[in-house]
């Protein structure tokens, strides 16, 4: 009987140790699971946050795409006269280019909007974020777009004020 019990006994335990070693493997493989994520997401969104942070050559970008627009509708004033009202051209064409930036802008902010729709409807990926280079370059976009459009409604108030 002694011995019946022992086999059982030892048979219970290394039940139990089989038990605990596939209860810690599978453990061990969740936290490597979770852990790889939290990397990926981690590195996704380093990548996100470098992507959309501005450069010194988009403050160039911006100071020279508003420059050459507002020296072209200058030009336009001075050689082409459309009517009586001629001297107030300027202010017209600069109002339609921040209109033009304004739009621009809102087009920009659809597509994106979209696309992360499109993503979120995914069942596979709509748990995981959506911050990644093309998202952070996006809105690098977009800011580039919004500042032009502010830099030529200052100008087109301060024409406004000064004709």
């Amino acid at each position: 009987m002694n011995r019946i019990n022992a086999s059982n006994t030892d048979s219970k335990k290394s039940k139990k140790e089989v038990h605990e070693f596939k209860k810690n493997s599978i453990e061990q493989d969740i936290n490597s699971k979770v852990e790889k994520h939290d990397s990926k997401a981690m590195y996704k969104s380093i990548n996100y946050k470098v992507s959309k942070k501005m450069r010194w050559y988009d403050y160039l970008t911006v100071l020279s795409v508003s420059t050459t627009y507002i020296i072209i509708s200058l030009l336009m004033q001075r050689f082409i006269k459309f009517s009586k009202n001629g001297n107030n051209i300027f202010e017209i064409l600069i109002t339609t280019g921040f209109i033009l930036f304004i739009a621009l802008f809102i087009i920009n902010g659809y597509l994106r909007n979209k696309k992360t729709a499109k993503y979120f409807n995914n069942k596979i990926k709509r748990y995981e974020t959506t911050l990644d280079e093309k998202e952070g370059f996006s809105r690098r976009i977009s800011k580039i777009f919004i500042l032009i459009s502010l830099i030529l409604f200052i100008t087109s108030i301060a024409c406004w004020l000064i004709l």
